[in-house]
């Protein structure tokens, strides 16, 4: 008698237990979390890998405005060269020089012109972009 009453009351208390746990709002905000954190994460990653290729963007804009201050400084198609070969030292730019035009410029007033451009093969971890290019043309009077 006594046993079949220790028994009746633990498998009540058990039930009670099973009871609470089942309405028990504990763990959905961790369950939501692990549904939410990998989309999260993916948003994050591509923001960084697009900011990376922002940044080399603007490194190729940069290298070619230098190049344009060296052209409008009076300089040669080697010179401008030469100044594109330096500052694209250590990067993997393709930095190309050609004449704009070659007799003076009709219509511009321009006696000299060059276009600068550079490209680059960007290889993020999430976006990739077969070409970042950038172009400048560059007319002397």
């Amino acid at each position: 008698m006594i046993a079949c009453f220790v028994k009746r009351c633990m498998k009540i208390e058990l039930m009670a237990k099973v009871r609470v746990l089942a309405r028990g709002e504990g763990g959905a905000s961790a369950v939501e979390f692990a549904l939410v954190s990998p989309i999260l994460v993916l948003c994050v990653l591509s923001m960084v890998d697009l900011g990376l290729a922002l940044g080399e963007q603007m490194a190729m804009d940069q290298l070619l405005r230098s190049a344009a201050m060296t052209a409008m400084e009076g300089g040669s198609q080697t010179a401008i060269e030469a100044t594109l070969t330096a500052l694209s030292e250590g990067q993997d730019f393709v930095p190309t020089v050609a004449p704009a035009c070659s007799a003076p410029c009709s219509g511009s007033g321009a006696s000299n012109g060059f276009l600068l451009s550079a490209e680059k093969k960007f290889d993020g971890f999430l976006i990739d972009i077969p070409e970042l290019k950038s172009s400048l043309l560059v007319q002397i009077q």
